[in-house]
């Protein structure tokens, strides 16, 4: 009896460490801009004091530990130096109950987004020398991997705050100073459209106000929560207000201004059975295949 009474106690105690040995709450949130990567390591067990962890991050080419990776408590971050393939390695150890488990999150190669591009071109709608209006498109993004995608373009009128700074430093500061110059109020904003679809990946403007503006085109891949923005700095002559309220507004057709394949590739004939993207003045798109 006494032999089946300790059995009983035995069992008790593994069912008991067992229960305790539970990792479902642990949630790793990776996030990435560019080469900038950061983790946020969430769940109860971070609470317990029982509970000890550790983490690195292995460059898988070579199975050696990144030196880079700054540990600073539930939320470690890194930026890459070099393009590869990385894995984050999360250790939990229950030190009361022995129990112990690593959870691992993958980083996509660096350099993931160096296809990203803006391309555009100034252009005028009612005198040659005035460059009133912009038209310009962001590259597609992987196939395999299209429907991760979100695409954004916006464009700000500077105020104040971005008109106050030199012209040196308009034309030669970094993005980021020139991000932190921009008001990003509802006020400044003059354009703006977000879309996982081809139509946020267009634009086509009519600029009605002289100055500097910023254009923000944002590419996302929310399947793995990463991201990376690009900048263009634009300066519009005065030119744009000259007749503006003399002009008569006609309805007319819009036209075509430019051919693409399914990659966001310009191409210069339309191709039989092959579906092409049409861009009109406008900054509609539309989808067609020749027979």
């Amino acid at each position: 009896m006494k032999k089946i009474t300790m059995l009983l106690m035995l069992l008790v105690s593994l069912a008991t460490a067992n229960a305790k040995c539970t990792w479902g709450s642990v949630k790793i949130d990776q996030r990435g801009s560019n080469n900038y990567y950061l983790w946020l390591l969430k769940g109860d067990v971070f609470k317990d004091t029982c509970v000890k962890y550790n983490y690195n991050l292995i460059d898988l080419s070579n199975g050696k530990e990144s030196p880079y990776l700054m540990k600073q408590g539930t939320e470690p971050y890194v930026y890459f130096r070099s393009k590869g393939k990385y894995r984050f390695n999360l250790k939990l150890t229950n030190k009361c109950t022995g129990c112990d488990t690593i959870i691992y999150s993958d980083v996509l190669t660096y350099g993931y987004f160096t296809q990203c591009q803006f391309s555009y071109q100034l252009g005028s709608t009612y005198d040659p020398k005035c460059k009133d209006s912009i038209a310009g498109q962001m590259t597609k993004s992987v196939p395999k991997t299209d429907y991760c995608w979100t695409y954004m373009m916006e464009l700000y009128l500077g105020d104040a705050k971005l008109n106050s700074i030199s012209d040196s430093q308009w034309v030669h500061g970094t993005d980021s100073a020139i991000w932190e110059w921009t008001s990003r109020n509802r006020n400044c904003i003059v354009y703006s459209k977000l879309d996982s679809m081809d139509a946020a990946r267009f634009i086509n403007y009519k600029f009605t106000k002289p100055g500097r503006y910023v254009l923000r085109s944002y590419w996302m891949n929310w399947c793995f929560n990463i991201d990376t923005i690009m900048l263009r700095r634009l300066t519009i002559d005065p030119c744009v207000t000259l007749k503006t309220e003399d002009l008569t507004t006609t309805t007319q057709e819009p036209k075509i201004i430019g051919v693409y394949d399914m990659l966001g590739r310009p191409v210069k004939h339309i191709r039989k059975d092959e579906i092409m993207i049409l861009l009109y003045d406008d900054g509609s798109t539309k989808k067609i295949i020749q027979q």
